[in-house]
């Protein structure tokens, strides 16, 4: 398959986009990263389109890390400042990744809409789309909060189809 994006060069293969859960009880990470890691092999060549937020997010940019694919990070200005998040982890994730997309500009401030802005951005420029959630995503979609209930609303109302892969037991579902 030969893909036009943006300012990008032609290039042959999928670009695979995440939206996920928050770490916590519900996030099992020792399931998850196996289950991540065999929807990228499975699809190679791939490039994985990260948020970057805490847990799904970043265990997708740890999927691809770990299988040696190219993965971008779109991240919402001010976001890990805002959150305080770990530099232990948020740096090195963003170094090692091959393109960062800075939603609504380098250095500005944090505003909670970009994280909406993102979700769009990333669903426009993915070929595949994958859900991590301990909700199905038909469940997941009445929340009326949360990025991961957005972005799936985004999907569901785009009839996009989605990968499934649930938090809790590393199950997949197409």
């Amino acid at each position: 398959m030969i893909l036009l994006r943006g300012l990008h060069e032609a290039i042959d293969h999928m670009r695979i986009m995440l939206t996920g859960h928050r770490p916590g009880p519900k996030m099992n990470e020792k399931v998850v990263v196996p289950a991540l890691m065999r929807v990228i092999t499975a699809n190679r060549p791939c490039v994985v389109v990260s948020g970057g937020a805490d847990g799904a997010d970043r265990l997708w940019a740890r999927a691809a890390y770990k299988t040696k694919t190219p993965y971008e990070i779109w991240v919402p200005a001010g976001y890990y400042e805002h959150y305080n998040l770990s530099k232990e982890w948020t740096t090195p994730m963003l170094w090692a990744a091959e393109h960062v997309e800075h939603i609504g500009g380098m250095g500005a401030e944090f505003d909670v809409v970009n994280n909406f802005v993102r979700n769009v951005a990333m669903i426009e420029t993915a070929d595949a789309y994958v859900v991590c959630s301990h909700k199905h995503p038909i469940e997941l979609v009445k929340q009326k909060r949360g990025g991961t209930a957005h972005c799936t609303r985004e999907l569901i109302k785009r009839r996009l189809p989605i990968i499934w892969i649930n938090s809790e037991t590393g199950e997949r579902e197409n």
